[in-house]
């Protein structure tokens, strides 16, 4: 088992595979945002727009930290050693298919990666006491958030407009119950706890 990294490298390291993952998921934004399925709808082709913008913002700012966190000498970038996280962005984005609820559904899963990422980044900082890196984390994190709740709320009315484009027939008026009852399930505590 190799030695421990220093903290410094550690924490480069995490920062580097949150970036590369960030910067896949704008590039599948990018390419997402153009399908036609999505183009044709208005709030959904809006958020991606502002999801890249803002995944591009968030890398802007890592990078300007990141820069403080000096690896140890001999030790091997950051950045061959990262990227674990991008890969799984990237196999999303060789099998993507082109509709709708199939594109929010693959965003929102990565977008739920990342939001871990940042949270383990947040920790990880706090316990090595960086707090300039924690804070950074935990403001991304909170930037994050509400995209994923607005995708959540785009998915079932996806879903139901596919099936009317392949010509299958469906109940337009399942879209509003469906959300209500999906709204319902995600704010149940079933966690177990007594």
């Amino acid at each position: 088992m190799p030695p421990p990294a220093p903290p410094d490298d550690a924490l480069a390291i995490m920062l580097d595979d949150l970036r590369a993952l960030r910067g896949t998921l704008a590039t599948a934004c990018e390419l997402h945002g153009g399908e036609p399925s999505v183009t044709i709808n208005e709030p959904a082709s809006a958020l991606i727009r502002r999801l890249r913008e803002l995944l591009l913002r968030h890398n802007t700012q890592a990078e300007t930290l990141r820069e403080t966190l000096r690896p140890t000498p001999g030790a091997p970038l950051a950045t061959e050693v990262a990227g674990a996280s991008a890969h799984i962005a990237d196999f999303f984005l060789r099998v993507r298919k082109p509709r709708r609820s199939l594109i929010l559904r693959d965003l929102a899963t990565l977008l739920h990666l990342a939001a871990s990422d940042l949270s383990i980044l947040h920790s990880a900082a706090l316990a090595m006491r960086q707090e300039e890196l924690a804070r950074l984390a935990l403001d991304q994190l909170s930037d994050i958030t509400p995209f994923v709740v607005e995708i959540s709320r785009l998915l079932p009315s996806a879903a139901v407009s596919d099936l009317a484009s392949v010509s299958i027939v469906a109940d337009p008026l399942a879209a509003d119950l469906a959300e209500a009852n999906i709204h319902e399930a995600w704010h149940v505590d079933s966690a177990g706890r007594a």
